[in-house]
């Protein structure tokens, strides 16, 4: 009986620790987001496909299809949406990014309209 309770006890500790251990990192990967600038997030998480210039003219870009954010007409909450649900080929971040950092990168792709 005693071994059975033992047993049970550090099964629960070692559940709790690997729910902590999941939730400090998910926490500590929003922390960074939110900490970096939309410049920063974008060369990260954006420039792979839609170049640094916002074209679009990278090999995956072309490949995937990527928006020339140059010549993109979305609006500031269609852009939110898109960055943060995805589309097409390209991933969502909600789950990699703050809701400031989502903002945030979508403030710095507005800048590639003006060039």
């Amino acid at each position: 009986m005693r071994s059975k309770n033992i047993a049970k006890t550090v099964l629960t500790l070692v559940s709790v620790g690997v729910g902590l251990t999941f939730l400090t990192q998910s926490s500590n990967n929003q922390m960074i987001s939110a900490k970096s600038s939309g410049a920063d997030i974008y060369q990260q998480h954006c420039a792979t496909c839609h170049g640094a210039d916002g074209k679009a003219n990278t090999a995956r870009g072309k490949r995937k299809g990527a928006t020339d954010l140059t010549k993109s007409n979305i609006s500031t909450a269609q852009g939110i949406r898109i960055i943060t649900n995805g589309r097409e080929l390209m991933p969502g971040f909600k789950d990699t990014l703050s809701d400031t950092g989502i903002k945030d990168v979508m403030n710095f792709i507005r800048g590639f309209r003006s060039n």
